[in-house]
């Protein structure tokens, strides 16, 4: 079994595989004609992006990862069941996006959706590192500290 940091460490590599599909379809959202009906690409892309995000949050819910921050720092458990609420409604978002993509014949709208979900997903991922950066100590910048 990994140890925290081994698992934080694997969750980390899984972000720039997640920022790597993530910048790929931010270039989509900004062309909505290209997340037409017709463009399979796309959709398959949004679809990748999507469970990758589902796998990603399982394994941050994991006891050995989640719940070994609380362990060691019961005061995060507010902060983390945050973060696990939003891994639901993010879930929830990039659901409600895949069934939009495949009826919706409004690129704008779908090109909207995906930009909701990737900016949720940002603001989550920042969220999660500051979460991080405090429990390993890492925080080296301001004054006072």
């Amino acid at each position: 079994m990994p140890s925290l940091f081994g698992r934080a460490t694997a969750v980390a590599a899984d972000h720039v595989r997640l920022r790597s599909l993530r910048s790929r379809l931010e270039e989509l959202s900004g062309a909505p004609e290209m997340l037409a009906d017709a463009d399979r690409g796309a959709r398959e892309l949004t679809d990748e992006l999507v469970r990758a995000i589902g796998v990603h949050f399982e394994a941050e819910e994991d006891e050995g990862y989640f719940g070994a921050l609380v362990a060691g720092r019961p005061e995060l458990g507010p902060p983390i069941e945050r973060l696990r609420a939003e891994h639901r409604r993010i879930s929830a978002r990039g659901a409600e996006l895949l069934a939009l993509s495949e009826s919706s014949r409004v690129p704008r709208e779908v090109a909207s959706r995906l930009r909701e979900l990737l900016d949720s997903f940002d603001a989550h991922e920042s969220a999660e590192n500051e979460l991080l950066q405090d429990f390993f100590g890492r925080d080296e910048g301001g004054a006072g500290d």
